[in-house]
Formats: structure tokens, sequence, C-alpha cells
């Protein structure tokens, strides 16, 4: 019972917030353009501020006991490999294909396929000497 407490003290707020939301549309206090206009806001100045607070006032050291984010062995060389690689080869297809700029996405390509050996093995040297892999 206790756990359920703590999901919908996490939850309720949130639905609350929607509650008056979709309140405020339907009695039309706010229109389409101030609705665009508030996420712009919250997007771009509220949630940010929310996220770095948050991890500000939270206690890392107890948190990652070494490890990184809670990833160690296996599971952080995976994601290792998936993010320090290179871009993938189709991105230069697809921005042909959809009007985009072509010339740049293969450059990206050609740029990050001649520096993930670089990265994956500096990453690699880096996680190992802290122990982490």
């Amino acid at each position: 019972m206790e756990s359920f407490i703590v999901c919908l003290n996490a939850v309720l707020p949130i639905f609350l917030l929607m509650a008056v939301g979709y309140g405020a549309r339907c009695f039309h206090l706010l229109d389409r353009a101030d609705v665009a206009k508030i996420n712009k806001i919250v997007f771009r100045v509220f949630m940010p501020v929310m996220v770095f607070y948050n991890i500000y006032c939270s206690e890392l050291s107890s948190a990652m006991r070494g490890s990184l984010l809670g990833f160690r062995g296996v599971e952080l060389v995976s994601l290792l490999g998936v993010f320090a690689s290179s871009t993938a080869i189709a991105s230069f297809t697809m921005a042909q294909q959809m009007g985009g700029d072509a010339e740049l996405a293969g450059d990206i390509v050609v740029s990050t396929s001649a520096l993930c050996s670089f990265t994956l093995f500096g990453w690699s040297l880096l996680f190992k000497l802290t122990g982490l892999i």
C-alpha cells in the first residue's frame, strides 16, 4: 500500500495539471495559439530549469556507487558501442531522398566513421582505468 501512495504522489500532480489544461481548453479560456506559446515557454524555460535543479538537489554519489548512471560491465560496453560509433550510413540516403542537405550528411558520416575508432578506444581506456569495465 505504501508503494501505491508513493506512485500516486508522483503521478497525481501531472494528472491534475492535465485536467486543468483540458478544462481551460473546454471552457475556451485558451485557444490553440495560447497553447503553443505556453508549450514553448514550458519546454524552453521551465523544464530545463526543473531538470537542472533536480540534478543539483539529488545525491549522485549514493546513486552511482562504482557505476556510470547505473551501468557497468557488458551493459556499459553495449551502450558505448551504440553511442560512440559512427553515424548510420542510411542518414545520407535518407537526407538525399527527403530533399535535405545530403552533402552535409555524407560529410558527417565520413568524419564520424574516421573518428569513432579513436573515441571508442578513448572511452574504453577511460572506463577500463576507472574500473567500470
